[in-house]
C-alpha cells in the first residue's frame, strides 16, 4: 500500500525537485577541446548515436549487475536521485516499485558555452532518465529532446560627439532564452537548406560541442549509477 501511494504522489505532481549532480571536470573527461576536433568528433558520433524517428537523441544501456535483487537495485537508484542536489527545473515523473520503473527529467545547466564576436551561447540539458529494473540488471535510457539555449549579444558601442560628448550607440547588452532542436543542428543538419523559406540552423561549433557533452554527461551518469550500485553500505544495526 505504502508503494502504491509514494508511486501516485510522484506521478501526480512531481514534486520531488532534483538534479544530477555532473560537474564540468567529469564532462571533460568524455568530452574533447578545440572547435575543429569538436566538429569532427560530433560527426563521429551521430553514426553510433544518431535521432530517433521523433529527432531525440535516445541512448540505451543494459548493466549487469549479478547477485543484486530487483528490489537491491530500486532502493539504490531511489536513494540516489532523492539524495541528489535539489533543483526546482528537475523532477520525479514516477517511481513504482512494483512496475519496476524510475523516470526523471534531470535538468543539468551550462554543459556547454561559447563565444563568438558580440555574441555568446551557455547551452543547458533536460534529458529524461528512466531506469528499469530487473533481478541483476537495470535497463538506462537517456533521452535527451532539444537544447535550452541562453543567447547574449553585445551591440554598444561609444560614439564621439562633435561637441566633444560621448554616446552611447546599440542596444547594449540583449538577452534571448531559446530553444534548439537536435533537427537543427550539427551533425545532424550540415548547413541551411537554400530552398526552404526562413529554414533554420544553427551555429555549427555551439551545436557540436553541446552534442558531444550531452554524451558525455550520459556516459558520467552511467560511471555515478555502476558507483552507487557497487557501494558498500555500512552496517547501522549497532546504534
Amino acid at each position: 500500500m505504502g508503494k502504491k501511494i509514494l508511486s501516485v504522489l510522484f506521478a501526480l505532481c512531481g514534486s520531488v525537485c532534483i538534479a544530477q549532480n555532473i560537474n564540468p571536470a567529469e564532462i571533460s573527461k568524455f568530452s574533447i577541446e578545440g572547435s575543429r576536433k569538436q566538429v569532427k568528433l560530433a560527426k563521429e558520433y551521430s553514426e553510433k548515436y544518431a535521432l530517433n524517428n521523433k529527432g531525440e537523441l535516445e541512448i540505451v544501456t543494459i548493466k549487469e549487475y549479478p547477485g543484486k535483487t530487483k528490489h537491491d537495485l530500486w532502493v539504490k537508484i531511489q536513494n540516489w536521485i532523492l539524495s541528489s542536489s535539489s533543483n526546482s527545473q528537475s523532477s520525479v515523473q514516477l517511481m513504482d516499485e512494483t512496475l519496476g520503473i524510475i523516470i526523471e527529467r534531470c535538468f543539468i545547466p551550462e554543459i556547454a558555452k561559447r563565444s563568438m564576436g558580440d555574441n555568446s551561447y551557455k547551452v543547458s540539458i533536460r534529458p529524461m532518465l528512466k531506469f528499469e529494473f530487473k533481478d541483476g540488471r537495470i535497463r538506462f535510457t537517456f533521452s535527451l529532446q532539444n537544447y535550452e539555449v541562453i543567447k547574449k549579444n553585445d551591440d554598444g558601442g561609444y560614439g564621439l560627439l562633435l561637441s566633444g560628448g560621448v554616446v552611447i550607440t546599440g542596444n547594449g547588452v540583449t538577452k534571448d532564452n531559446m530553444i534548439w532542436k537536435l533537427t537543427e543542428c550539427y551533425p545532424f543538419k550540415e548547413d541551411y537548406n537554400e530552398e526552404v523559406e526562413n529554414d533554420i540552423f544553427r551555429p555549427k561549433v555551439t551545436s557540436s560541442r553541446a552534442y558531444i557533452n550531452s554524451i558525455a554527461c550520459y556516459k558520467v551518469l552511467l560511471d555515478q549509477m555502476d558507483e552507487v550500485i557497487n557501494k558498500v553500505d555500512k552496517d547501522n544495526s549497532n546504534w
